[in-house]
């Protein structure tokens, strides 16, 4: 009959120390083994990271797909904003077209001009300058110096003849040019006092 093994490595001390020995050598190794395969669990099981994780260089941030996403998006509405902006033309020029061809010409509406016997145009600081009126049923357009002076006269006169004067300063007629009634061109011109100096005809 065998003998228990404990009663076998009871009865040979060697045996017993050389137990020993191995089983705090296992232990060492063991407590070894087992604290770096915890390290190694608890990298794995970290909060917050992947199992599989890849360097930071390779995953690309948010900030940088931002900045490559928004000149995008700019470019984008610009180009929507121009092409309203055309579609908006077309549309109101074919509009003009189309309203020019097909209303009726009863329907547009022409507009006379303003009757008046007497035209006045004055300059930014209140002064006449341009005379437009009729004399005794003759038309006379008259240009004004800045102190109401008529320096050129343009019109008829009773024969309906037409005429032009050149006033000096002082309001006096220098210089005629005139088409007399059998519609010949007469030239005029005259001296400070009103008297004919010289006469082509």
């Amino acid at each position: 009959m065998k003998q228990p093994i404990s009663d076998a490595r009871t009865q040979s001390g060697s045996w017993d120390k050389t137990s020993k020995e191995e089983q705090e050598e296992r232990r060492i190794n063991d407590s070894t083994i087992d604290t770096g395969k915890l390290r190694a669990v608890r990298r794995a099981v970290r909060p917050g990271s992947p199992p599989n994780t890849t360097p930071d260089a390779a995953v690309p941030s948010a900030t940088a797909t931002a900045d490559s996403v928004l000149p995008r998006l700019a470019k984008l509405e610009r180009n929507n904003l121009l092409m309203k902006l055309l579609v908006g033309f077309l549309v109101l020029l074919s509009g003009f077209l189309v309203a020019d061809k097909f209303v009726p010409a009863s329907a547009i509406v022409r507009q006379t001009l303003v009757e008046s016997k007497q035209l006045k145009l004055m300059d930014s600081d209140g002064n006449p300058r341009l005379f437009l009126r009729m004399y005794s049923r003759v038309p006379v357009l008259q240009l004004l110096d800045r102190n109401g002076k008529p320096r050129m006269s343009l019109g008829m006169r009773f024969d309906d003849t037409p005429f032009i004067d050149l006033s000096d300063k002082t309001g006096k007629t220098r210089a005629t040019f005139e088409m007399t009634a059998e519609d010949n061109p007469t030239l005029v011109l005259f001296d400070k006092n009103g008297e004919s100096t010289f006469k082509i005809k």
